[in-house]
């Protein structure tokens, strides 16, 4: 399936962007409108991650979510939490989780976000019951695990992890890296950065 910026996607149980969502059991939502006429509201799409120093890739799989979503469709972004990021990466994050819930909330593709659970990583997954879960190319989660585990809380979500994206730098740590490279020396040598 091309992307909105040419990018391909592994779609796990989903053919060709011309094979038509009622066939792959994704709601399409419906409402009529005054005088009779029927209005696809599009399907929820849901991402997650920790967002810690925003970088293009995070970007990108924004925009690729939201565009599978349709432009009636919802994107909801799950924000990591502090105490999660910490357990998990094993070190907290440089901006705190409601830092990156504000900065989430006001990229352009994103029509909702929400913190994570701190103790159960698909509560919130499941309280949405989106159509489409969106993987990074690099998050914890298997598909086939994920699809499983949904599968025994009663959701029959699709998963796609989405291929590495053609950015220069694709991950926050990555970022760092290049800060410390380009930077760390100066303030050594006595220098303001």
């Amino acid at each position: 399936m091309g992307g909105l910026l040419g990018i391909q996607a592994t779609l796990k149980g989903l053919p060709s962007s011309r094979t038509p969502y009622r066939r792959l059991g994704i709601r399409v939502f419906k409402t009529t409108l005054s005088g009779g006429t029927e209005a696809k509201l599009g399907r929820k799409v849901l991402t997650a991650g920790t967002f810690d120093i925003i970088h293009a890739g995070h970007v990108r799989l924004l925009l690729e979510a939201k565009k599978l979503a349709g432009s009636d469709g919802e994107l909801v972004v799950i924000v990591a939490r502090d105490e999660n990021v910490r357990k998990y990466k094993g070190h907290p994050p440089i901006f705190t989780e409601r830092e990156r819930l504000f900065m989430i909330q006001n990229l352009k593709p994103v029509d909702r976000a929400v913190l994570g659970d701190l103790k159960d990583p698909l509560l919130i997954i499941e309280r949405e019951k989106p159509d489409i879960i969106v993987l990074g190319y690099d998050q914890w989660a298997a598909e086939d695990w994920l699809t499983e585990e949904l599968t025994k809380r009663g959701l029959k979500s699709k998963v796609i992890r989405m291929k590495k994206f053609e950015v220069e730098i694709s991950s926050s740590s990555k970022v760092v890296e290049r800060i410390m490279k380009l930077f760390g020396n100066q303030k050594q040598e006595g220098k303001e950065v």
